[in-house]
């Protein structure tokens, strides 16, 4: 019985590296397979798919520069996840505020699906409009302008550090990587197909030693290298997170917003991770009985990688 690579789960450079391990075990045993055809198929789609990942990798941004981005992007959605709490203020004066902020906001908070340059141009939009005067003193108001100044200073670091590198000898490939790794594993199954259909007619014949470095090889792979290369096809629940005990708050009037710390134990295969959630990016935050002393509550609600929703609470006291 053969095992079923996952080859679907693996990042590009771990795709390619193991089909071009499983074509020198076919081509190892090609007298055993009598399948010139398949196998050179198999070759050919191998080479084209190691031709498009070199252009990608040599003609990619700097990982400096996708660091940026990622912080930039993080910059806003905190920004904009603030002004929607304070649109819920119970000062009508904050309120008034927050809500007229959200519209410049809002109406760009699709450049967290957008390419590189064109979050840079929607930024730059957002941050003329914030700034402008019809804007400004009601970001003065939240007291917002820190976060406002942060998002420029990593737009500005964004445009001006080292873009990417480029070889301009290469042509750029006219079939994307995703056909090309579709028509890699196709072919690879073309030929396991034919190993299988030759176990199950020729009786007589000895496939073991190949079946067992298939085997063998797909197993690896599948634990080893899909943990470190793999994408992961179920988000993890922040439910089973452990959050920091909240320490008793003093009654102020005012809402009370605090940011709980959330660390989540992550085991694949046996091997545990333990990673910090971070506000903003992986989860976000709703509040209910906030203001008046007694018992307060919040909603904790995954974002980004992890999905699931806990609760956690803490005292406001007078």
């Amino acid at each position: 019985m053969l095992e079923k690579p996952r080859t679907y789960y693996y990042r590009n450079t771990g795709h390619l590296e193991f089909h071009e391990i499983i074509y020198r075990i076919f081509d190892q045993y090609r007298d055993l397979l009598d399948a010139p055809a398949e196998l050179a198929a198999y070759k050919l789609a191998i080479e084209r798919e190691t031709e498009v990942i070199n252009y990608v990798f040599v003609n990619s941004y700097t990982r400096n520069k996708k660091q940026l981005n990622r912080e930039r992007k993080r910059v806003f959605r905190c920004l904009f996840g603030i002004v929607r709490i304070y649109c819920k203020h119970f000062e009508p004066t904050v309120r008034d505020a927050a809500e007229h902020l959200s519209v410049p906001i809002e109406a760009f908070e699709h450049l967290l699906q957008l390419a590189y340059d064109s979050t840079t141009t929607a930024i730059d939009a957002v941050l003329e409009n914030l700034r402008s005067a019809d804007y400004l003193p009601a970001l003065q108001m939240l007291h917002l302008t820190d976060w406002v100044d942060e998002l420029k200073r990593l737009n500005e670091a964004f445009k001006t550090d080292a873009d990417h590198t480029i070889d301009e000898g290469m042509a750029r490939p006219k079939t994307p990587l995703k056909t090309l790794r579709r028509t890699t594993d196709l072919a690879m199954r073309a030929l396991a197909g034919r190993l299988t259909s030759l176990i199950t007619i020729n009786e007589t014949t000895d496939y073991s030693a190949l079946v067992r470095h298939w085997n063998v090889t797909v197993h690896h792979y599948n634990i080893v290298l899909f943990e470190h290369y793999g994408r992961l096809h179920v988000r993890p629940s922040i439910a089973t997170a452990y959050v920091a005990p909240i320490a008793p708050e003093p009654y102020t009037g005012s809402p009370i917003f605090v940011i709980p710390e959330l660390r989540l134990t992550v085991v694949h295969y046996g091997v545990e991770t333990t990673v910090e959630l971070l506000f903003g990016r992986d989860f976000t935050l709703t509040y209910e009985d906030n203001i008046e002393p007694g018992l307060a509550t919040i909603f904790i609600s995954g974002i980004g990688n992890y999905s699931g929703q806990t609760i956690v609470t803490f005292n406001i006291v007078s």
